[in-house]
């Protein structure tokens, strides 16, 4: 026990001399690399924005197709059938209940939006739009991580930011009630919180 107590210090004591904390690089950084670092956050925010802006502009141009009108009816629906996933099916003879296999956070949020400012297209496009925004931060924040242990070139978070806020499958699918934004936003944020829990001392098990 005292072997593997010490070569678990040890291993501490390694990783915080190789790879210093985010604080202490905080406290020792130039004040040439803090003014990089306030630049870098401007040039985030005016990503979002532009980012927002793109997917804001003409989001209720467009009549609802047959898969958004699923998610108007999922949304309209009370919540135990929203979380079901209970959906009714019309062939203009008889109703045919089925099962929609989504998952129900994003119609949750359509259903509370759609319950406090109506059913208009815009409405039931937001969450879409806002996921689809908040792809570029986590963008951001995934390529500054892969930056940091030198596994991707410097200037690979302000081009894959630009790319995120200005690429064409973002506004097609930011401006669509369907929850694929949803999906691609929580992926690499899922990916980025991995990254975060395993940076740490690493565990040495005494064999």
């Amino acid at each position: 026990m005292d072997n593997l107590q010490l070569r678990s210090t040890e291993a501490a004591n390694e990783y915080s001399s190789d790879g210093p904390t985010t604080r202490g690089r905080q406290n020792n950084a130039h004040p040439e690399q803090q003014r990089q670092h306030s630049w870098l956050r401007w040039l985030l925010l005016l990503f979002i924005l532009i980012a927002f802006a793109r997917l804001c502009w003409h989001l209720d141009a467009n009549d609802m197709w047959w898969d958004e009108s699923l998610s108007l009816q999922r949304a309209e629906s009370d919540w135990w059938t929203l979380a079901r996933g209970t959906l009714t099916m019309y062939d203009g003879f008889q109703a045919l209940p089925t099962t929609d296999q989504h998952p129900f956070f994003f119609f949750i949020l359509q259903g509370i939006l759609i319950r406090l400012a109506g059913t208009s297209e815009f409405v039931l496009r937001f969450p879409a739009t806002a996921a689809a925004t908040l792809f570029v931060p986590v963008v951001w924040v995934l390529a500054r991580t892969y930056e940091r242990r030198a596994i991707l070139l410097p200037t690979t978070a302000f081009w894959a930011t630009g790319f995120a806020a200005i690429h064409p499958f973002f506004l097609w699918f930011g401006q669509e009630a369907r929850p694929y934004t949803l999906w691609a936003t929580t992926s690499l944020l899922a990916i980025y919180l991995l990254l975060r829990a395993t940076d740490g001392p690493p565990f040495v098990q005494d064999g």
